[in-house]
């Protein structure tokens, strides 16, 4: 087999774009997960450079941002979700909806659920990143927590308006139909997150005249 084809390539700009990764985690999910170990010891050797190329790209480009992330952005508007107003907002929730609906809801359940005053979860999965990165648009999933159908669609009418408002604050372009079997769209959207211990280039030191008279 060739080094790595196209979709290879993508799958790898997906794994080092999402930001979530340590490049030892990267590898794995490369060689372990999405290439289910089918390559040779020279193939290894050549991919795990490639790899190591294009996260130290990466890590350049990073340092050069200015601002706060789309993460960034979207971290403070999930921890005010999470500490004010009664929605369990959680971050990556796994790679499928089915892997996110169970972790969100343990955590809803931890939190006391409905009795405590908690109306629901919002997330984003893997998938919903890879999603992100190809055409701009992120999706969240929610949903709300109660002894009843009636008691859920209460819960989503006093929820969304939170979560909406908590996004937009952020300048995130977020928008919902009103349909609850769609999700949010924060578009357009261009995901942007550090790879796990890359931050912002230091601000250079100013000189004598600068630390004087600036």
């Amino acid at each position: 087999m060739a080094p790595l084809d196209d979709d290879d390539d993508r799958v790898l700009d997906h794994l080092i774009d999402g930001g979530f990764l340590t490049p030892s985690e990267i590898r794995t999910a490369l060689f372990d997960e999405y290439l289910d170990g089918n390559v040779t010891d020279e193939e290894r050797v050549t991919i795990g450079a490639e790899i190591d190329r294009r996260v130290a790209e990466a890590e350049l480009r990073q340092r050069d941002w200015t601002g706060p992330t789309a993460f960034e952005r979207l971290d403070r508007a999930f921890a005010r979700l999470n500490r004010t107003d009664q929605v369990v907002a959680v971050h990556n929730a796994g790679y499928t909806r089915d892997q996110a609906m169970e972790l969100v809801a343990a955590e809803c359940k931890e939190r006391g659920g409905s009795r405590a005053g908690i109306l629901g979860g919002v997330y984003y999965t893997e998938q919903d990143i890879e999603t992100a990165l190809d055409t701009r648009v992120l999706r969240l999933g929610y949903f709300a927590v109660g002894p009843d159908a009636a008691a859920c669609d209460a819960g989503i009418a006093r929820m969304m308006p939170k979560v909406l408002s908590r996004l937009i604050a952020e300048e995130l372009p977020a928008s919902w139909n009103g349909d609850q079997r769609s999700k949010i769209d924060i578009a357009p959207l261009d995901w942007t997150k550090r790879l796990p211990g890359t931050g912002p280039a230091a601000a250079p030191r100013p000189g004598l005249l600068g630390r004087l008279f600036g």
